[in-house]
């Protein structure tokens, strides 16, 4: 019954997101969701995946983690390409389920609890968690087509898991954390750096070699499902670091998104509105974390007020993370991946555990859950303030515009940004020059990348090589471009075919 219920207020919950970030989906794929609807298509088409075709900047074939696009490819295509929602909203709801369902073992066979009052508890905190009731915009990916979702549930409970089984020696706990283990390291490279990262650093701070073990099971486990596959992985993740640390990072636009302190002048400085300083605050380290993940800061703050109630164990593997999101978030470091998933995927349900621990235990004064709730309040609040004076096409643009230009499956495309050539793809099935999923090298960076995300300044080498037949600009990104980077590109010489508000093309006369 406890599964049951955690469904239904799944399917509800995930209903009511939806709603409420409907306008993303009316403009048809974009972001990250057009690279993943290519994947899929590749793997209906194939059986398998090696790379996407139609993208040319490859020297050698990709080992994407895929385990969410397999899943994904059980849905009739025409499905996926429709409601692109649809394979995360199944995942959402069998994986809370579960979640809720672990909770209910967890306390009625080693907490002592009975009844179903702990996972109902759980339930309750895990669904309104700031992160799953407010999106920003990479908090998209978890309800479009993306595997971040499904790697995201699969190293929460590697680590839920893991910290319940050093805790009390359950050993179906162990079983699940090698299983959910496998399941991350086949679904996600940053789910993959999580563990790697996290890990050894938590079987440090709690004595104990029994994560390194499950780590170590989980490995051989995807080495068992992907064989050389997730070898050649795992050397791809660190061509592609190496291409990131030395060619990406290096961007002054990709700059502006990096993880990084928060700057005190902007904060505490003259001359500065409430706003901004609140901005800055949002979205730098360590602050951001309290916006984002404020379950994180009340645990914090319960273990120092209220302690007893969460595990040896759990406590180490809280220390551990932040330890990861601190060094990740300094300018050596940041390269790895935004510091703040790192909280976001090793911590997710955690926290929720242990809160839970302390609701259904009652020592906590009332008031502090009132303001952890009036918190998470108006902070989605202001989250939804911003989403509502955000703009998206009522329809999808993009398509209608690569029609207007003559872009069909046998044109090639050179496109500013670089990304657009996948939302371009994806409509069309044409070939971009855009790069695969994790086959990425600074050899490659520095053929086709003058600076990310865009293609080399002299594009008409490229376009001679590749037979390009056409470019296709989104016109924001050559508004800001000489401001930034300080040059532009020259398509003087070639023929306009189509404009609108968003996009500009031009045709490369053969």
């Amino acid at each position: 019954m406890v599964g049951l219920a955690a469904a239904l207020a799944a399917a509800i919950h995930r209903a009511v997101i939806l709603w409420i970030y409907r306008s993303w989906f009316r403009q048809g794929f974009a972001g990250d969701a057009a690279f993943h609807l290519a994947v899929i298509r590749q793997i209906k088409r194939t059986g398998g995946y090696d790379g996407i075709p139609e993208f040319l900047i490859r020297d050698e074939p990709d080992t994407y983690p895929i385990l969410f696009h397999r899943l994904a490819a059980l849905f009739p295509i025409r499905w996926v390409e429709r409601f692109p929602y649809l394979p995360n909203a199944v995942i959402w709801v069998v994986m809370t389920s579960a979640v809720t369902v672990y909770a209910q073992y967890a306390s009625a066979r080693l907490l002592g609890v009975p009844g179903p009052w702990f996972a109902l508890t759980f339930l309750l905190l895990f669904l309104g968690l700031a992160s799953n009731v407010a999106l920003d915009m990479n908090g998209l990916n978890y309800i479009s087509l993306s595997e971040r979702l499904l790697s995201r549930f699969c190293t929460g409970a590697c680590f839920l898991t893991m910290a319940v089984f050093v805790t009390y020696g359950d050993w179906p706990s162990f079983a699940m954390a090698i299983a959910f283990g496998t399941l991350t390291l086949t679904s996600s490279m940053f789910g993959r750096q999580t563990l790697f990262f996290v890990v050894p650093i938590f079987s440090l701070f709690s004595l104990n070699a029994w994560p390194l073990v499950i780590l170590a099971a989980a490995t051989l486990g995807a080495l068992i499902v992907d064989g050389s596959y997730f070898l050649r992985g795992l050397r791809h993740m660190s061509q592609f670091s190496h291409a990131y640390r030395n060619h990406t990072k290096h961007s002054r636009y990709y700059k502006l998104g990096l993880s990084r302190f928060v700057n005190p002048r902007v904060v505490l400085g003259r001359g500065q509105g409430l706003w901004p300083r609140i901005y800055e605050l949002e979205h730098n380290e360590p602050s951001r974390a309290v916006f984002r993940y404020p379950d994180v800061a009340l645990t914090i703050v319960l273990l120092v007020f209220w302690p007893g109630h969460a595990a040896p164990a759990e406590i180490a593997l809280i220390v551990a993370t932040l330890v990861v999101y601190v060094a990740t978030s300094t300018a050596a470091l940041r390269h790895y991946g935004e510091a703040n998933r790192y909280i976001e995927f090793a911590l997710w349900l955690v926290t929720v555990f242990v809160l839970s621990k302390y609701a259904v235990a009652g020592t906590v004064p009332v008031m502090v859950w009132l303001l952890y709730a009036g918190w998470i309040a108006a902070t989605a609040a202001k989250k939804y303030r911003d989403w509502s004076n955000l703009s998206f096409p009522v329809r999808d643009v993009l398509n209608e515009f690569a029609a207007q230009a003559r872009i069909d499956r046998d044109a090639t495309v050179f496109t500013v940004p670089f990304s657009l050539g996948a939302a371009i793809s994806a409509r069309t099935q044409c070939r971009a020059l855009m790069y695969q999923g994790s086959a990425v090298t600074l050899g490659l960076y520095e053929k086709f990348m003058e600076e990310i995300p865009f293609l080399k300044r002299d594009w008409r080498s490229l376009a001679g090589e590749f037979n390009v037949s056409h470019v296709v600009c989104e016109r924001s990104y050559l508004d800001i471009m000489n401001s930034l980077i300080g040059w532009e590109y020259d398509f003087s010489t070639i023929k306009q075919t189509a404009i609108n508000d968003r996009y500009v093309a031009y045709r490369i006369a053969p």
